[in-house]
């Protein structure tokens, strides 16, 4: 099982209400070692930009060392929000990076620093608003972000499947 949260989902709350209001999921995520996944992207369809920064989710990874907080995006292509995440899975072995939305400078940088161990390929939700085709592909698209990224054959392999493989157990 994985618990996926967004601060939008406490909206009208502040941000900080917001993760607040995430400790519950969290406890239940480190009782049964489930990850929890979080939007850490301001990409077209925040509401709230405040609610997308990676720094709003220290307190859950500090107080909950035992769940694993995958970023999803990884703060996508806003460079605060990518130092924000960084600098959070500096400070935390248990802060994990998902691909979806990021660039692929931000991913290279992303595998130097965190390691390809901890971040985990990820499309996103909105493939879904319209078919998949040739000429439109989200799947694809995330696909050349982690192609254009640069990494060697085995952190490709890592990233592509068998990190979150391992973060899961299967």
């Amino acid at each position: 099982p994985i618990c996926e949260l967004s601060c939008e989902h406490f909206e009208p709350l502040t941000a900080e209400e917001a993760v607040n209001g995430m400790k519950p999921w969290f406890e239940i995520c480190a009782k049964y070692g489930a990850p929890a996944i979080v939007h850490a992207h301001a990409g077209g369809g925040a509401h709230n930009v405040s609610y997308c920064d990676p720094a709003n989710f220290e307190p859950l990874v500090r107080d909950f060392p035992k769940a694993v907080l995958i970023l999803n995006h990884m703060g996508g292509s806003r460079r605060e929000f990518f130092d924000h995440a960084l600098e959070l899975a500096g400070k935390y072995d248990n802060v994990h990076f998902n691909t979806s939305q990021t660039l692929p400078e931000h991913l290279t940088e992303a595998v130097k620093k965190v390691g390809a161990e901890r971040i985990h390929f990820g499309t996103d939700w909105y493939a879904l608003e319209k078919p998949e085709t040739r000429e439109r592909s989200q799947h694809g698209n995330q696909i050349r972000i982690v192609e254009r990224a640069s990494m060697t054959d085995r952190e490709r392999e890592l990233v592509m499947g068998e990190s979150l493989a391992q973060l899961l157990g299967i």
